[in-house]
């Protein structure tokens, strides 16, 4: 009996289902055209390459020199004359970060992990840097050139710019000794001076050395950025898993017409306190976490509507959008504060006129000089976004219901005055009726 023959193309499909059931999924994306097109700036690095998506581009070709004396650098502080025990290392991980990217990519096997080991070890060894007083030399371009750190820390948290998290925690490992602070700490204090509110991550006092999983920069800064679960529901934030049911909320105005009011909700303003110790370390004290901490705090109470401050300036917007970004590839099952928070602000702004409000009652800090800029922005960083609208759904809701009493309480006070209006008038016009008798009329 003949054998049948199988299709070619049947093969080479089984193969690749095969393929499927081996890989991870991805985090680490290019922003999809939609979103992109809305400001593709936003998403473009200015100085640094970090991961393969934009290291060919020909402006952040000049900073790769610099990696090398960062690696160099790293070297002579661990007394070593060459990289050979970081590359085996991160061959060992070559595979599993290449899988971490989601967009095809032409480098070989050496090229990648050549690329891991210089951008791990400048991350590495700027973060070191920033938190020591006597690195900053005239040596180092970075350090001296005053515009260089705020570009830095731009395209560290961009979307597309990233090192798989576990990349740079196994360099981390291998080239401290005794260190004195974590990674995580490390990294936050680079970036806490210039991001718009405080950042928080609760770490145990037992492992300060070792490094939760995150996926990489960005994913760390949105973590300690971002509310948990639990204090969520400690806010009376709404954690319903869908958005049915969701009340809009009008601008800011037009709350005011309903007599809600607008403050700033009090609280810390910077968690990291820098002290000098010995060797040139910044010894950095985290305070507790406290309301208002985080730019996503708000709360609603007897027609007062207080939202943590937000200084705005002309990085926010890049920064909120990579964020939102990153929060439209990670899922709603993990969280879209950052989406949430500006559809709400962007709800509360039509108009500059509603900026002027906000600023008025210390919610929004304008550091890009008109109200115009800001509504414009506002209005536009949802664009081409899902939206959740749960977040803030139970605040949304106690808006929506003081309002509602309000108008009746303001229509019964109408009504009321209506009524004595009425009868004023009633009786003015007896009266004067009253007068012009008596004056058409004679007396006998």
């Amino acid at each position: 009996m003949r054998s049948i023959k199988a299709d070619p193309v049947s093969i080479h499909v089984a193969q690749k289902l095969a393929d499927l059931t081996t890989l991870p999924d991805p985090f680490i994306f290019k922003v999809h055209r939609p979103l992109r097109d809305v400001n593709e700036i936003a998403y473009e690095p200015v100085l640094l390459a970090i991961g393969p998506y934009h290291r060919h581009k020909e402006h952040l070709i000049p900073i790769e020199q610099q990696k090398l004396h960062y690696l160099e650098l790293m070297l002579r502080r661990m007394n070593q004359s060459t990289a050979e025990t970081y590359i085996m290392a991160l061959r060992e991980l070559e595979k599993r970060a290449r899988r971490c990217y989601a967009e095809s990519m032409t480098l070989t096997a050496d090229e990648f992990v050549e690329m891991m080991l210089l951008d791990g070890c400048f991350i590495i060894e700027l973060f070191r840097k920033y938190a020591m007083s006597c690195s900053w030399n005239q040596c180092d371009p970075i350090f001296q050139i005053s515009w260089m750190l705020g570009v830095l820390r731009h395209d560290l948290l961009l979307f597309e710019n990233q090192l798989p998290f576990f990349v740079v925690a196994k360099l981390f490992n291998m080239s401290e000794v005794g260190n004195r602070r974590s990674f995580n700490e490390l990294a936050l204090y680079f970036f806490n001076t210039t991001i718009p509110y405080s950042l928080f991550l609760q770490e145990p006092e037992s492992t300060c050395n070792s490094i939760p999983y995150f996926e990489h920069l960005l994913s760390l800064v949105h973590t300690a950025a971002c509310p948990s679960l639990v204090e969520i529901g400690v806010a009376g934030y709404g954690v319903e898993k869908d958005h049915k049911d969701f009340i809009s909320i009008p601008s800011a105005t037009e709350l005011q017409e309903d007599g809600v009011k607008f403050k700033k909700l009090e609280g810390a303003n910077n968690l990291f306190e820098a002290k000098t110790l010995e060797r040139g370390w910044y010894a950095l004290f985290r305070f507790k976490k406290g309301e208002g901490d985080s730019l996503f705090d708000m709360k609603f109470n007897n027609g007062l509507l207080e939202i943590s401050q937000l200084q705005i300036d002309k990085g926010t917007e890049c920064f909120l959008r990579n964020l939102i970004a990153y929060e439209q590839y990670k899922g709603r099952q993990n969280g879209m504060y950052v989406t949430d928070y500006v559809a709400l602000m962007d709800a509360l702004i039509n108009s500059p006129m509603d900026v002027e409000l906000l600023r008025q009652g210390g919610i929004i800090v304008n550091r890009l000089g008109d109200d115009d800029s800001i509504c414009t922005m506002f209005n536009r960083l949802c664009q081409s976004v899902l939206v959740p609208r749960v977040t803030y759904k139970e605040i949304c809701r106690n808006v929506d219901k003081h309002c509602r009493e309000h108008r009746h309480s303001w229509m019964v006070k109408l009504r009321r005055n209506s009524l004595r209006s009425r009868l004023v008038l009633l009786l003015f016009l007896i009266a004067s009726v009253f007068c012009v008798l008596s004056y058409l009329i004679p007396r006998k």
